[in-house]
């Protein structure tokens, strides 16, 4: 399952942006009618409605509950109702979520999105293989057939009505697909050598995104990587990560379990530290393998990636825990 949360992550950040496509739509629209309704539209789409100019110089003092039947009691009272109708807005929009594939537009401007994303990542394999545009099609859509599932299931994980037995239920669901997917690839490949290649690319996603932003740095700067040395550090990074003692089992590839349990803020935190001290072994490897300058921009890739690969694991982490 850990080999698809990045895919999983990507599946909901395509979500997340045709929403906020659709809320600021939403919100222009009701401003020119309506500007209080559009706040409270902002507010239950996660879009900050713009505030009131205020006067400099004024004093935070402490405010004192209001005396009933007061302006500021009533106030109150038509706060506690603006709440309950976010509350309600918001209920709607994770209907809509569930309800998103459903439309022919959103779905396919969401497909869109994912084969281009896909796409970018998978670049290096397809030049590898010497794909020409008809094998390509066929090989990204082999690809898409396994992210439009992770692109359901995010979206049944942002609904938030599934149970628990259904969010494991569909974990296997998509271990199967991806057993499918692969068998499909074996055969597309009809090379031994080319369908490992493609194990250990899959494997290896997270390495090469840091290695491709750093290997473009180095190229702007006249010092590009060499295919040997690239190959040699990602194989290093590989073997770093295989045997490393890690402290959770949140690195394991191959489980389904998507528990709650396993997905806990204590285990993401003990995993993100094991994440740091794995870097640090990294980082003592790599400082032997390049000069200075490569070595600069190799860790400032390093943990920009790990940055982004934390916030996926969180965010896929706050699903999986039911947005808690």
């Amino acid at each position: 399952m850990n080999r698809l949360l990045p895919l999983l992550s990507i599946a909901v950040a395509a979500i997340l942006a045709v929403m906020l496509l659709m809320a600021k739509r939403e919100i222009a629209n009701l401003t020119a009618t309506s500007p209080t309704k559009a706040e409270d539209t902002a507010v239950a789409a996660g879009t900050p409605a713009v505030a009131a100019p205020h006067s400099e110089g004024v004093s935070a003092e402490p405010v004192a509950e209001p005396a009933p039947g007061s302006a500021d009691a009533a106030e109150q009272e038509i706060d506690a109702e603006m709440v309950q109708k976010t509350l309600k807005n918001h209920q709607r929009v994770m209907t809509s979520i569930a309800r998103m594939r459903e439309n022919p537009t959103m779905n396919k401007m969401i497909e869109a999105g994912q084969r281009g994303t896909i796409g970018a990542l998978y670049t290096d394999f397809i030049e590898y293989l010497g794909l020409d545009a008809d094998e390509t099609k066929y090989f990204m859509d082999l690809l898409m057939s396994r992210q439009m599932e992770n692109v359901d299931f995010g979206m049944k994980l942002m609904g938030g009505q599934l149970s628990e037995e259904e969010k494991q239920a569909m974990a296997e669901h998509l271990k199967e697909v991806g057993d499918a997917m692969e068998s499909q690839m074996e055969t597309f490949l009809n090379s031994e050598k080319d369908f490992e290649e493609f194990k250990f690319y899959e494997k290896t996603i997270g390495e090469r995104m840091a290695l491709s932003q750093m290997d473009q740095k180095l190229a702007e700067a006249g010092q590009p990587l060499s295919d040997s040395e690239y190959r040699n550090l990602l194989d290093m990074m590989y073997r770093e990560r295989e045997g490393f003692d890690w402290s959770t089992n949140l690195h394991n590839q191959e489980s389904t379990d998507i528990g709650p349990d396993r997905f806990s803020r204590e285990n993401l935190q003990k995993h993100m530290a094991d994440i740091g001290r794995l870097n640090t072994q990294i980082f003592d490897q790599a400082m032997r393998m390049l000069t200075p300058e490569q070595f600069e921009a190799f860790k400032a890739s390093i943990q920009a990636t790990t940055d982004m690969q934390m916030a996926q694991l969180e965010m896929a982490g706050q699903l999986l825990r039911g947005g808690e």
